[in-house]
């Protein structure tokens, strides 16, 4: 039975003095932009570049880590300004960077004003402000008593950034909601890091804090105890399984029309049929809704093969963790398979 949480609403002093040193942050990355856009971004040579790089790395990366990783993002893009198959990736970074910063500069300027705004919204997750327990814990974002269940796990290296991500989708047996578990470590360091793992049993953390989220909001706890997984969690996550994927669609273009939206949110779908068009897998369900299983582009785990190989010819009644991708330029909706949920166990396509 999922329940209705009620959505954290605030504006205290704290997060209005954060407001200000982020509104600075983001005021200097819109000045980095402007002079590249006003310059031209193909006429970017080495020595300005390395100029746009000081003037990046000077951005708050405490207060404001997740317009850092953007930019940091666009100056890599940089390098490749005259290269003509690589050009489009970099304007169209750059479109996304103007209505980000154009999104936190107006979401900003309210909280500084007083306005009291949703916590929760992609637009606090997107700033990515560190944000401490006492925080979490004077908004109300946290919950007592839940109960999870991992659906998935896998870990992941950035050569690029040298970081090791593991990160995990873990299903709320309470709320019906699919939250993730990220921790990224430094390449440098990784042996003194304990990284997370793949979990055989159902958490129940004592206190669960849950960031700023919309579709899979981020999780973490402290203390939890365990217990083993029962049919009747089984039943639950194939109960909270989405029969219908033009809802699931329709909700995914909703999602997709906001640039700081999850680029590709996990969702739990149940199926009904399965079938082999044009060489890829085609997942039906029971109103004649169609969904295309492909591996996401430059994917270092493809998930789709295996998929194919393991499912049955009927697979009624199964779910399936996935996560939703768009195409921008065919608009496809396509899935990535993560894990397969059977009538008595979760098989996990990752790990």
């Amino acid at each position: 039975m999922k329940e209705e949480i009620e959505t954290p609403r605030g504006n205290s002093e704290w997060m209005i003095t954060v407001a200000r040193r982020q509104q600075r942050t983001i005021e200097e990355a819109e000045r980095i932009l402007e002079d590249v856009l006003q310059m031209g971004i193909s006429s970017v040579d080495i020595e300005y570049r390395e100029e746009i790089c000081y003037d990046i790395e000077g951005l708050d990366g405490y207060y404001s880590p997740g317009i850092l990783r953007d930019f940091r993002h666009f100056f890599s893009l940089l390098y490749y300004a005259n290269n003509p198959k690589m050009y489009p990736n970099l304007v169209a970074h750059v479109s996304y960077l103007l209505v980000v910063v154009g999104q936190i500069k107006e979401f900003l300027k309210l909280r500084i004003e007083g306005a009291e705004l949703d916590i929760t919204s992609m637009v606090e997750s997107h700033i990515g402000f560190w944000w401490k327990n006492i925080n979490l814990l004077e908004y109300k974002m946290y919950e007592k008593g839940a109960e999870i269940i991992q659906l998935s796990f896998n870990s992941t290296k950035d050569t690029e950034k040298m970081t090791f991500t593991d990160k995990g989708y873990w299903f709320n047996l309470k709320t019906g909601k699919i939250h993730y578990v990220c921790k990224i470590r430094p390449a440098k360091v990784v042996r003194f890091i304990k990284g997370n793992d793949t979990e055989p049993e159902v958490v129940k953390p004592k206190l669960m804090f849950v960031y700023p989220g919309e579709i899979n909001s981020r999780i973490r706890w402290k203390e939890a105890k365990k217990r083993k997984v029962k049919s009747s969690d089984i039943k639950t996550l194939l109960g909270n399984a989405e029969t219908d994927y033009a809802v699931v669609v329709n909700r995914m273009k909703e999602s997709f029309k906001d640039p700081l939206a999850e680029p590709t949110p996990a969702v739990l779908i149940k199926l009904h049929k399965a079938f082999i068009n044009g060489g890829h897998l085609v997942l039906e369900d029971g109103q004649g809704g169609l969904l295309t299983v492909m591996d996401l582009p430059e994917d270092n785990a493809p998930t789709s093969e295996l998929l194919r190989a393991i499912l049955p010819a009927n697979p009624e009644g199964y779910a399936l963790l996935v996560e939703v991708n768009e195409d921008i330029q065919s608009n496809l909706f396509s899935v990535k398979p993560l894990s397969i949920i059977t009538s008595n166990r979760i098989i996990r396509l990752l790990y």
